[in-house]
């Protein structure tokens, strides 16, 4: 399984939970912490929302692992923004190695991450390609699940740009339910993960789902304590009384326990513009 972590909140350098923290993605490229196999070098990407004027985000993506990656590093200290996403890849049995499989997608106002697994998803990709309309299909450019899922989320909410996060919502579950109904008729019996995160720049919703209720999905967590380096360059959080940013990644990036709160099992956490929190059990 791969490794993600997404930002909304008061403008910030990318740098500082890139590379200052403790636990820091490009560590976690190379040993998270909450997974069997530590490693996550097949790649890497970020995708940020700029702080002008422009509704569609940037994206730098690489095969490179993250940590030997110098163009990644110069980004993040000169990238600040209020929105972004960074993801570490540990690709799939069977997915191949390039840049077009590289998280985060993007299209339009959107991004999108995927930390998980479709099972056998060569025994489901041609009813998931019957389900995209055409216009979906062609937006397509590698071979992922994840990307194919996107697909599928996009014409849920029919390529409409400016949905409310009421329809962001509907449309993600809607997008899962229809992957569950797909795997049934398919026979899959494996249990598939769908740990995703979508953000329109102003907004943040991910999911924490397994298809088999009695195993436990990849770990996901989040965060409202706010991000200051301190004068050692290391990365510290501290609460305000009044929440300036949220996190959700998928495991800490600090070892302050008492910041992080645990996304359970089949569970939705859906984060609103004016940074407030809510959750929602998915029980499809």
């Amino acid at each position: 399984m791969c490794r993600f972590f997404s930002y909304l909140g008061n403008a910030t350098l990318m740098l500082d939970a890139m590379y200052h923290a403790e636990n820091s993605l490009v560590e976690q490229s190379k040993c998270a912490k909450k997974r069997r196999s530590p490693v996550n070098g097949d790649g890497f990407g970020i995708g940020w929302y700029p702080t002008h004027d422009d509704p569609e985000p940037g994206c730098y993506v690489s095969t490179k692992p993250a940590w030997s990656d110098q163009n990644l590093l110069s980004l993040c200290s000169k990238i600040k923004t209020a929105c972004y996403f960074a993801h570490v890849r540990d690709a799939s049995v069977g997915m191949s190695v390039s840049s077009t499989n590289c998280h985060p997608f993007r299209m339009g106002s959107y991004l999108w991450m995927h930390n998980g697994e479709l099972k056998q998803f060569y025994r489901i990709k041609r009813a998931v390609i019957n389900e995209l309309s055409d216009r979906a299909f062609l937006q397509i450019r590698g071979s992922t699940d994840s990307e194919f899922v996107f697909a599928l989320f996009l014409d849920e909410i029919q390529f409409n740009y400016q949905a409310s996060l009421e329809e962001l919502q509907a449309a993600l579950i809607n997008t899962m339910q229809k992957i569950k109904r797909i795997e049934q008729a398919c026979e899959v019996s494996e249990s598939s993960f769908m740990n995703f995160v979508v953000s329109n720049g102003h907004c943040l919703i991910s999911t924490r789902y397994s298809t088999n209720k009695s195993v436990q999905p990849p770990s996901l967590f989040y965060s409202t304590a706010q991000m200051e380096v301190g004068r050692s360059g290391q990365l510290f959080l501290h609460q305000n009384e009044k929440n300036s940013s949220v996190i959700i990644t998928s495991e800490p990036i600090t070892d302050d326990k008492k910041f992080w709160h645990k996304v359970e099992r089949n569970q939705m956490i859906i984060v609103n513009a004016e940074l407030k929190i809510k959750t929602k059990d998915l029980s499809f």
